[in-house]
């Protein structure tokens, strides 16, 4: 049986990557197009945090700003900032440790195991064992890529293994958490904000197909006047099946108005799917989570992931669990949101931590411009 699903596997895995092969071309156009739309994204970003603080921001090359105030000095690139050391980088993208550590300290995680490409019987057996859908993901990596959720047969399985098995030699299997996703940040142990982040949706217009308005979405990001999303809405595996949980496909035409969710894996969203949580909206006990956390591994900066049904009681009261630590959390997800609020007021924060943080540098006299 579990040789029959390894050959069934590969073979449907030469059969994929032949047909990725055709659509690489558009795959990196679309890359390149959304990279530097998150390049001017952070540049603004920065500018203008910079601006605020009487700071001066200065381009030394490969995406890299430094940015200066008197004698001081810090670096960045895109979300990444001089918080946390390389080490303890690494370890948070290692999902699988990161998810034995927690569980390891009492934190609520999801039941989970990891697989690759030789022991694909683990996420089969895995699938059998437990009383609920899964989530297939790679182990490492973020933004939400290869990520396909309520993973309920074997034939589900394989696809989803496939589709991550392109961005990460090993994945994770683990059982689907129900609610909603939040993503809690914290600076040197304190709560900075709570977003709610929703699920990507398009809107029918009575005319066009779920494909042709995935499109439109697609371009209204790119050409619009505003920010509203820093990465392409992708018709992937994840978004076939959220619709056929649905009795749709991407052929079908949504009727004028209606709102149509296309994904369950959130990181692909629009600003209008996103809403700042106040904090006493979070039980104390959700909130003092990422404080402990943060020192665990030693962190200074921590974005926490949860899936919870309700964020007023524990989460192991209403079966949430957390779903991710982000070291280097996208400081967008807090500027992006429906409402309105001060632009890029985490930035400002982090900047002005960093530079009155006694462990910054001074800038030499041969660097100062």
């Amino acid at each position: 049986m579990i040789s029959r699903f390894t050959d069934q596997f590969y073979r449907g895995m030469q059969v994929f990557c032949n047909v990725k092969a055709g659509l690489d071309l558009r795959s990196r156009r679309q890359h390149a197009v959304y990279s530097a739309l998150r390049r001017r994204y952070y540049r603004d970003y920065w500018e203008e945090v910079a601006a605020s603080l009487d700071a001066v921001v200065q381009d030394v090359g490969y995406d890299y700003l430094r940015i200066m105030k008197g004698k001081h000095w810090t670096f960045v690139r895109s979300y990444e900032v001089m918080l946390d050391n390389h080490l303890v980088l690494k370890m948070a993208g290692n999902k699988p440790l990161v998810n034995r550590i927690l569980a390891e300290n009492g934190f609520p995680v999801p039941r989970f195991v990891e697989y690759n490409r030789s022991s694909l019987s683990k996420a089969l057996n895995f699938l059998k064992s437990v009383d609920c859908d899964l989530v297939v993901k790679p182990s490492s990596g973020g933004g939400g890529r290869g990520v396909t959720t309520k993973i309920a047969d074997e034939r589900q399985l394989r696809s989803a293994s496939k589709s991550a098995f392109l961005f990460s030699k090993n994945l994770l299997a683990e059982e689907q958490i129900a609610g909603r996703s939040y993503r809690l940040l914290y600076l040197d142990g304190v709560f900075l904000e709570g977003v709610r982040r929703d699920p990507p949706s398009i809107i029918g217009d009575g005319q066009s197909s779920v494909r042709k308005l995935v499109s439109l979405e697609n371009q209204k990001r790119l050409q619009g006047t505003e920010y509203l999303a820093l990465s392409p809405l992708a018709a992937d595996l994840e978004m076939r099946l959220k619709l056929k949980q649905q009795g749709l496909s991407l052929n079908d035409v949504p009727s004028l108005d209606e709102t149509v969710i296309v994904k369950d894996v959130v990181n692909q969203n629009a600003s209008r799917d996103n809403h700042i949580i106040p904090v006493n909206d979070f039980h104390a006990s959700i909130v003092e989570l990422g404080v402990h956390i943060a020192m665990i591994f030693d962190l200074k900066l921590l974005g926490l992931d949860i899936m919870c049904p309700d964020i007023s009681v524990p989460l192991e009261d209403s079966g949430g669990a957390i779903n991710e630590i982000n070291t280097t959390p996208g400081l967008h997800h807090h500027d992006l949101v429906a409402t309105q609020v001060e632009k890029y007021h985490i930035g400002k924060q982090i900047l002005t931590h960093i530079f009155e943080s006694s462990e910054i540098c001074k800038l030499p006299h041969a660097l100062n411009c």
